[in-house]
């Protein structure tokens, strides 16, 4: 049975990875697992293998607070510092430690969440991409604060740059907000770079995070 803490130690994915023994071997193996080459980046020296943790976008939006245990210790970490950059070990942590608590701060009262997930059909559980969304409305109902966080393009999730500062102060459901949630979606679109690591033409995944953006934006400014 899946949990909450197993989603966000879930390990990354790359489809010259998630295969057979005999045909890892045949191709003389990757920086993932025991080669010394990544089939995805030519001439990389990290491995590109992506982060597909659905809850990880969400939590991240919320200031999510890890708390792992070891024999006779703990530690909390907000969960943006729990990644590398690097596929074959993307998380800063031990096969000592266990994931013991996830712990979410108070929400605005105004907040609005929501989620969206692009993969092939219904019944696939892993993305081909993942973006979560935030948006904090003041008692006047213009956005105060927003935040987007995107999974399923490399190994850590990305937090997209400049949402805060083009949707504040902007009422949902106007002309405005349209326009700017349009830059949104076109500046997401720029910094989010999908690679051939996991199934999925990245160039179509690239055009999605635009789309999805929109989506996930739309859906939240709609909440109650």
């Amino acid at each position: 049975m899946g949990t909450l803490g197993g989603n966000v130690m879930l390990d990354t994915r790359c489809q010259w990875y998630n295969q057979t023994h005999f045909w890892r071997q045949s191709l003389g193996y990757c920086l993932k697992k025991d080669g010394t080459l990544c089939h995805v980046v030519q001439n990389g020296k990290r491995c590109v293998a992506a982060a597909s943790n659905d809850t990880v976008a969400a939590l991240t939006t919320l200031s999510a607070q890890l708390c792992f245990e070891t024999l006779g210790s703990e530690r909390t970490l907000p969960i943006e510092e729990l990644w590398h950059s690097d596929g074959a070990a993307n998380k800063k942590s031990d096969a000592t430690e266990i994931l013991t608590r996830i712990r979410i701060p108070k929400t605005a009262k105004g907040h609005r969440g929501a989620y969206a997930k692009l993969r092939d059909r219904g019944s696939i559980d892993f993305p081909l991409l993942g973006i979560a969304v935030r948006l904090d409305l003041d008692a006047d109902g213009l956005v105060e604060d927003a935040d987007q966080v995107v999974i399923a393009l490399v190994a850590r999730p990305n937090r997209v740059k400049g949402v805060a500062d083009a949707l504040r102060g902007l009422r949902p459901g106007t002309p405005e907000f349209d326009g700017a949630l349009e830059q949104v979606a076109t500046n997401a679109r720029r910094q989010c770079r999908p690679m051939e690591n996991i199934p999925g033409d990245a160039d179509w995944r690239r055009e999605m995070v635009k789309v999805y953006t929109r989506r996930a934006f739309q859906e939240a400014a709609q909440a109650n």
